[in-house]
């Protein structure tokens, strides 16, 4: 009898353990030291549009793709720094014709801007 009281205890250990690893899974590695930075925050929804400034299509998508290197950045613990995004400097997200290049940096650069606001806490580059 003793014996199937330390197996269920063993067997109830084992699972509080395994819903405690899977519950750490899910939250993201902690942020490590040297310049790792961690998975983003939480956001609130509609931070990330686009400037209403922003005429053409190409404008509003450099700002979000923009966003997504700052996001990329981040979650890849790299330092923030628009220079080496190759979209932003070969502007190779999509298809831009080259009388749009400069306004798709411009967009695009401020779009990053944001996500190094949001994603790093503020801290500029």
């Amino acid at each position: 009898m003793k014996m199937k009281g330390f197996a269920v205890s063993l067997l109830t250990l084992s699972l509080a353990l395994s819903g405690a690893s899977a519950v750490h899974a899910l939250q993201g590695p902690p942020p490590q030291p040297g310049g790792q930075y961690g998975p983003p925050p939480p956001l609130r929804p509609g931070w990330d549009n686009a400037p209403g400034s922003y005429r053409s299509d190409i404008e509003r998508r450099a700002y979000q793709e923009g966003i997504r290197g700052a996001r990329k950045d981040r979650e890849n613990g790299r330092a923030p720094n628009v220079n080496n995004r190759d979209e932003y400097r070969r502007t190779t997200a999509f298809p831009v014709p080259p009388r749009m290049r400069g306004a798709y940096q411009n967009a695009f650069r401020a779009g990053y801007n944001r996500g190094v606001q949001m994603f790093y806490g503020g801290r500029r580059y």
